[in-house]
């Protein structure tokens, strides 16, 4: 990847005026005039600050990473439970980031008719209603960063709709970045955000939060690459932008499908994220008992964290991951 771009005047590379400002990191050169063409079909980054500015002192934070499958994931009941501690014994999660892959957006600021846009994925739910993203941040009062990789169709009913990577959290997110991923089948962009707080004892900590959905195919070019080579390219990309960050998550859809010794991205990851020492060992996609997601740290002494499966997939195709980093003992 090259050094970091400019905001370009594209849509899909613009935040609104009045939000935070966006850092954009380019995909080389060669993969341009194709990101181009997938992102003149998304509308522009939704970020949002919703939350209480005054944040109690904490001792641990919840990541939690998920395919959400374009709304078939129900958001909003998982974080309800995650608040009620329904996943940490009883014990009501205050603080914590949602890592989601695949989510949508639903509004007029998408153009329509214009650059390349793939099958729309418009999935049934059993919640109710089909809720965006921008919504759901809304309706749960926490803070949004946002970044559409694609169009979700062509619309032929209702508003035109974009679908891609956000970071969700009960805290303040600052240093916001957009990492346009080298161009295989389709545009993917990784987000990265910051949070920050101290321990109950007045120990500041920052992390920062990386949320990725790698290809699953390359081109027709590439077609050889679809067994692991593309998303390998891709995770060396994602983490030559990352190694100044010592206290780190990166969560995602690793679309690792193939025979290991052709999977080449969850190594490349590890050398950089070698936390936890003991992943899951469940399957996390619903089809084939394939494991395709990842929750990754890299973390300094004495902080330490650990990842496990949710077992209800809550309407997606995927299940969570939950980890929890610890900045204290107690």
């Amino acid at each position: 990847m090259s050094a970091h771009a400019p905001v370009s005047a594209a849509a899909c590379r613009t935040a609104a005026a009045d939000g935070p400002a966006v850092r954009w990191i380019s995909a080389e050169a060669g993969d341009r005039v194709a990101l181009d063409r997938w992102c003149a079909a998304v509308g522009p980054v939704a970020a949002a600050s919703l939350t209480d500015t005054s944040v109690s002192a904490s001792n641990s934070f919840v990541v939690l990473t998920w395919n959400t499958h374009v709304g078939g994931g129900d958001v909003a009941g998982l974080v309800r439970d995650l608040r009620a501690g329904r996943f940490t014994n009883g014990t009501p999660v205050e603080h914590f980031a949602l890592l989601l892959q695949e989510t949508h957006r639903s509004s007029m600021d998408v153009p329509v008719g214009l650059g390349a846009a793939p099958r729309p994925i418009h999935t049934r739910t059993r919640h109710g209603k089909r809720v965006d993203v921008v919504e759901t941040a809304r309706e749960l009062g926490l803070e949004l960063f946002y970044v559409p990789s694609m169009a979700n169709g062509r619309p032929t009913d209702g508003l035109p709709e974009d679908r891609g990577n956000a970071i969700l959290s009960t805290l303040p997110l600052h240093d916001l970045a957009a990492i346009e991923l080298p161009f295989e089948a389709q545009r993917r962009v990784a987000v990265a955000a910051t949070v920050s707080g101290t321990t109950a004892e007045g120990t500041p900590w920052s992390l920062r939060l990386v949320n990725v959905h790698l290809d699953n195919k390359s081109r027709a070019s590439r077609m050889l690459q679809s067994f692991g080579g593309a998303r390998t390219r891709q995770a060396r990309a994602l983490v030559k932008e990352l190694v100044h960050d010592s206290a780190a998550v990166v969560g995602g859809d690793m679309n690792t499908w193939s025979l290991g010794f052709m999977e080449g991205a969850v190594g490349v990851l590890k050398q950089h994220f070698p936390l936890p020492l003991q992943h899951p060992t469940e399957p996390t996609y619903a089809s084939g008992g394939l494991k395709l997601d990842r929750l990754m740290y890299r973390l300094p002494s004495p902080l330490s964290a650990d990842t496990r499966r949710l077992d209800d997939r809550r309407g997606s195709d995927h299940h969570p991951l939950i980890g929890t980093i610890r900045f204290a003992e107690r």
